[in-house]
């Protein structure tokens, strides 16, 4: 009678420390993941949207060659926001976030996208306060 109920208490304890264990780890890796995802989408639709308006105000004023900021043109922008949409914002990097299982690797990339969207962002603002 013993061994049986010491085997239901070590199968109850795994099941718990299991649980405990998914809990903490691997769905909080899920959220981050997912979060990441989020992230990417989001500044995929900021540098789609900052190209096409830099673009249309680039035609519209006849201003690819002026400088617009931080010593840069309006051409040299567009280049740089495109550069981002071609080597960061990729469908093979959004698949390689989708399989990643490094919490450490995710955070790193947060940490990049969060930088590229404050950028995108700064650029956005200039835009939308100084130009329009």
């Amino acid at each position: 009678m013993k061994e049986i109920i010491l085997l239901i208490c070590t199968v109850v304890g795994t099941i718990l420390t299991w649980m405990t264990f998914k809990k903490a780890f691997v769905d909080e890796l899920k959220e981050s993941r997912q979060l990441l995802l989020e992230k990417f989408e989001l500044l995929q639709k900021i540098n789609s949207g900052l190209i096409f308006d830099l673009t249309k105000y680039g035609n519209e004023q006849n201003s690819f060659d002026l400088i617009y900021m931080q010593g840069l043109s309006l051409h040299q922008c567009i280049g740089l926001l495109d550069k981002v949409r071609n080597t960061v914002l990729t469908t093979d990097n959004y698949e390689a976030i989708k399989k990643s299982k490094s919490k450490l690797r995710i955070e790193e990339l947060k940490k990049g996208l969060d930088t590229q969207i404050q950028h995108h962002t700064e650029i956005q603002t200039y835009h939308n306060f100084t130009l329009k």
